[in-house]
């Protein structure tokens, strides 16, 4: 029995590393994508210590005017300027999923029917909490949260009792972790001394 599972384990082994040998990798080596720029926001933005801010919501079209979706898409984001169409597979992968609204290219200060022109993401997570829908914009009473948002600072909303209570969890398990570990090693140091205490007695008689 013991020899069949050392069969069977070396048999899967060796496919694990078939299947990776046989794998067609060209692509990672003709990948268009060029992530210096990222690279490069990164490292300044390591060197301000925070992020330029979002101002504005852009879009990228072609000379006749369509709207294209660029595999760099994304990298707006690093100087401001985060593109409508910001991929994320959270709204599938065609962003069929996505409650885009009414954000529309343009400052995210643009105020329209009552509200900025900047996602709340509180609303995707806790819509019912903060009396909203997943998808729905900073209102005109939340500028001061939406000026915090957009410059990358903390902003207050509401949470679930849910997540309340697993943050309460959590932190009960953290301090629980600590009193565990000083309990063992308290007795640890406890049950050293005892033993050199008993030794030097034993040595005494």
């Amino acid at each position: 029995m013991g020899s069949m599972r050392t069969s069977v384990a070396i048999v899967a082994v060796a496919l694990v590393v078939a299947i990776n040998l046989m794998q067609d990798r060209r692509s990672y080596t003709r990948e268009p994508y060029n992530p210096e720029p990222m690279s490069q926001a990164y490292r300044e933005a390591q060197s301000r210590g925070v992020p330029p801010p979002v101002r504005n919501i852009g879009v990228y079209r072609t000379a006749d005017g369509a709207v294209v979706h660029p595999i760099y898409g994304n990298d707006a984001l690093s100087q401001g300027y985060p593109p409508l169409y910001c991929y994320s597979p959270a709204f599938g992968y065609r962003l069929e999923k996505f409650p885009i609204k009414d954000l529309h290219p343009g400052p995210v200060r643009d105020l329209q029917d009552g509200h900025f022109n900047a996602k709340n993401p509180a609303c995707y997570v806790y819509p019912k909490e903060n009396n909203c829908s997943p998808g729905d914009h900073f209102r005109e009473d939340q500028a001061e949260a939406m000026e915090n948002f957009v410059s990358y600072r903390p902003f207050a909303f509401k949470i679930s009792a849910a997540q309340k209570a697993a943050n309460a969890l959590t932190l009960f398990g953290i301090a629980a972790s600590v009193i565990v570990v000083l309990a063992a090693l308290g007795f640890a140091l406890w049950s050293r001394t005892s033993r050199g205490r008993r030794r030097r007695a034993d040595g005494s008689t």
